[in-house]
């Protein structure tokens, strides 16, 4: 749901808001082992 929501933000020129969602979401949800390096770096920055 988080997903359709960045999307519609996006459409509705909320770029920076919807990236941070969707960088976020996947931070959270991905067994990548890339993702999951980086995932502390993401949960450090403050959310706005």
């Amino acid at each position: 749901m988080k997903v359709f929501y960045a999307m519609t933000l996006y459409n509705l020129k909320g770029y920076s808001k919807a990236m941070e969602i969707l960088l976020f979401s996947i931070a959270q949800t991905s067994s990548d082992r890339n993702i999951k390096n980086i995932k502390k770096l993401l949960n450090s920055m403050p959310i706005n």
